[in-house]
């Protein structure tokens, strides 16, 4: 549950074959390692098949400027 004045930053969806980390806001991240997929307009997200897929600098580096804009 949210307190007031707080927003979601990040969602975590998990399928047979991936898991997705989605970002509220990730249309106006800055992603110089193109993990971002998606094509709305606020959401975007980043799927991930394996643990060795995932570039946790990178990532890390997402989720903070989400964070930022909330």
């Amino acid at each position: 549950m949210l307190g007031a004045g707080e927003k979601n930053v990040a969602f975590v969806y998990s399928a047979e074959d991936h898991v997705q980390f989605g970002l509220f806001g990730g249309s106006a991240l800055r992603d110089p390692k193109g993990l971002l997929q998606g094509s709305g307009t606020y959401v975007r997200h980043v799927k991930v098949r394996a643990p060795s897929d995932l570039d946790e600098r990178a990532f890390a580096g997402l989720l903070k400027q989400a964070a930022v804009l909330h």
